[in-house]
């Protein structure tokens, strides 16, 4: 199958007399492939046709609830996942963007701060974005210090469990250490279950705040709770 360029050009070195053994030459296809794009009207270009929310129908009720409580994106697609949703973090950003359900809130805030080298917050959020010509989906994992507001983080096409590590070892690494506590949400990347006083980490979770934050004396759960 002729590529768009490749079939923009026949057409174009067509359009300048050039013969169709000369352009078959130039852009090394057949005589035939030279004809048939030569007597074709109108290229036609395959679309995807864009996908439907139909994994997220049953749960509009369930997110609009949850836009109305101000929840995150990482905190609705987890309780999402509870309810029984399969699909990607992707789909659900879409879906709020699409239907104009990601407003920012209007409600007065006081910005909170914390004493140096008290507390870091991290979270993450998913954007779309071109690269190399190409839309493709991509995460920025965030570290924002509670004292200078200073952020670190990094860029990962992925928002698996390791890229969340990843995001975290990153920023500690860029900020020169940990703090005494690090604030997190309910993600099921690092939390098992959270209800009341009752916390259980992710075991990987775990052993990844350990040898990497040795000044790490406390993680912070915000969300159910």
């Amino acid at each position: 199958m002729v590529k768009v360029d490749e079939w923009v050009t026949i057409r174009t070195l067509r359009a300048k007399g050039i013969s169709i053994r000369k352009i078959a030459r130039f852009c090394k296809v057949s005589r035939n492939t030279v004809r048939r794009v030569i007597r074709e009207e109108a290229r036609t270009i395959y679309q995807r046709k864009p996908k439907g929310d139909h994994v997220l129908k049953d749960f509009e009720k369930e997110i609009e609830e949850m836009v109305e409580k101000q929840f995150i994106g990482s905190r609705m697609l987890e309780e999402l996942r509870r309810e029984g949703y399969s699909g990607s973090s992707g789909s659900l950003y879409r879906y709020l963007k699409k239907r104009g359900l990601n407003k920012a809130s209007n409600k007065v805030s006081m910005r909170y701060e914390t004493t140096p080298g008290e507390q870091y917050q991290f979270d993450w959020s998913g954007y779309r974005v071109w690269i190399g010509g190409q839309e493709r989906q991509v995460y920025c994992f965030l570290v924002v210090s509670g004292y200078s507001r200073y952020k670190a983080g990094i860029f990962a096409y992925t928002d698996t469990q390791q890229s969340v590590l990843d995001g975290l070892e990153s920023s500690f690494y860029d900020l020169g250490g940990t703090a005494k506590q690090l604030l997190i949400d309910n993600a099921t990347a690092m939390v098992c279950y959270h209800r009341g006083r009752r916390l259980f980490l992710m075991r990987i979770f775990w052993s990844f705040v350990g040898p990497i934050a040795l000044s790490l004396s406390r993680v912070l759960v915000i969300g159910r709770g």
